[in-house]
């Protein structure tokens, strides 16, 4: 299992991340691992306000997404994208499965999510200058799982 930063949720502190968690995913990355964690906190300085990680797993598979964890700014918004959707005319047009942001309305969103095929594009849109997302801990943590398309069964 890999995960891009990862502590287990009901422990997850963004000032208090250990020296054994990794680092090389916390801007964003590719995963391709069956099952894993994507852990992304505001306080870690990226080049970009907008971090993209895509779970990309074995085809006939799909992909569950579980939401365990979120804290969110005024100005930050978390999306998660079906990716393997595409247009009638053949060009990519990823669909829209949730977006989180801090209005209110995100309380009874599904926080559980299933592709259609074995992509997944999550992106956290975090603004620089927003000083309140570091000071609150604002991130968030998802789990993942990939699972044959139809059948329900798990890969270990």
């Amino acid at each position: 299992m890999r995960c891009c930063c990862c502590l287990s949720a009901s422990k997850w502190r963004a000032d208090e991340q250990p020296s054994s968690v990794t680092y090389q995913c916390q801007c964003g990355c590719t995963v391709t691992d069956s099952i894993g964690y994507i852990i992304a906190s505001a306080r870690q300085r990226c080049h970009t306000t907008i971090r993209r990680w895509t779970i990309h797993v074995k085809p006939q598979h799909t992909i569950s997404l579980t939401i365990d964890y979120f804290i969110l700014s005024q100005l930050s918004s978390v999306r998660v994208y079906d990716s393997a959707k595409s247009t009638a005319d053949g060009n990519h047009l990823p669909l829209l499965l949730l977006k989180l942001t801090n209005n209110g309305e995100d309380e009874y969103a599904a926080k559980t999510l299933v592709t259609s095929g074995n992509r997944m594009l999550i992106e956290y849109i975090i603004m620089d200058n927003d000083m309140s997302a570091v000071r609150n801990n604002e991130g968030f943590i998802a789990s993942y799982i990939a699972t044959r398309e139809f059948t329900g069964i798990a890969l270990h």
